[in-house]
């Protein structure tokens, strides 16, 4: 039993230092080398300084007159010893047989840093603009900002013309604000705070403050009337659209497909023969739509393994 605890004692100090930094200080005939050491509280202080000289902490009185009068912090025997050092502040040290003659030195703890923040940038396009329903939510390419203090710093962090989020890590605290650009035919409906909708808003900016150690998203919710995307996996979305005589849609697509209008036989057929209807480009487009009656059309790339609407 007395052979296991030595093991786990061993184990246990092993992984307390682990952790930490060790700083070390050693002497040049009557100096201390380095004399001012500033370490983080929980660092270990490795004295390795030759047999005819100790370190004892002081006051700063004592200190400042080169006495030897140990306050009761700690004391390093001659020829050096470690010591790890948690309370923060300024810790005096003097050699005890030649503070006289000035062999003194100086420990400044200071807090570890805090852990790091990060902040997420989202576009959200929501497709009936009801707050209530999420299941028809897709991202959205957007041009979206993240602001260091404020949008009048003019300090950006990092940015995407057209990109559905980004992430910036190792955000110390403060404040940031998130900014999604304006959008022909868009409207902003909402933002999303890690996910918990901040109600109805058409705000396009949104800060946030942090602490340490936190990560968040914040999503802007956007709603365009008669708007169909293209989703990751080939599809439309909406497949099927109702509109009104004259209404305008925009099809916004990614630049791989297109979007033509094509009879009902073509669109069975899954075939890209046009019939003199829309015909959009690569990317999308808007088209006004004034005939009456079912408008039948396909990606002109991805229609043979059914990519239409």
């Amino acid at each position: 039993m007395r052979r296991l605890f030595f093991i786990v004692a061993v184990l246990a100090a092993s992984a307390s230092t682990s952790f930490s930094t060790v700083h070390t200080i050693t002497n040049s005939g009557f100096t201390f080398s380095p004399d001012n050491v500033k370490i983080v509280a929980g660092d270990t202080v490795r004295f390795v300084i030759t047999t005819m000289h100790n370190a004892i902490q002081v006051s700063k009185a004592t200190w400042d007159a080169n006495g030897n009068m140990s306050n009761g912090g700690f004391s390093v025997p001659f020829g050096g010893g470690s010591i790890v050092l948690t309370d923060t502040g300024t810790h005096y040290y003097v050699c005890e047989v030649h503070a006289s003659i000035g062999m003194k030195g100086i420990i400044v703890v200071n807090l570890p840093a805090p852990p790091p923040n990060s902040l997420t940038v989202e576009s959200i396009a929501d497709q009936d603009g009801n707050l209530s329903t999420t299941a028809d939510r897709m991202m959205k390419n957007w041009s979206l900002k993240l602001y260091q203090d404020s949008v009048g710093s003019g300090v950006v962090l990092d940015s995407v013309v057209s990109g559905k989020s980004f992430t910036v890590g190792n955000l110390p605290g403060g404040t940031y604000v998130a900014v999604e650009a304006d959008s022909a035919s868009w409207s902003h409906i909402s933002v999303d705070f890690d996910g918990v909708s901040q109600g109805a808003t058409t705000a396009r900016q949104w800060p946030v403050t942090v602490i340490s150690g936190e990560n968040h998203t914040i999503g802007f919710l956007n709603f365009g009337a008669h708007t169909i995307m293209s989703s990751a996996v080939f599809t439309f979305v909406p497949e099927s659209l109702t509109v009104v005589s004259g209404d305008t849609i925009h099809v916004v697509l990614d630049p791989m497909h297109t979007a033509r209008e094509v009879s009902q036989s073509t669109w069975l057929a899954n075939d890209t023969v046009s019939n003199g209807g829309f015909d959009l480009p690569f990317g999308g487009g808007s088209a006004v739509l004034s005939a009456l009656g079912t408008h039948y059309y396909v990606c002109t790339v991805h229609a043979s393994i059914g990519m239409k609407g």
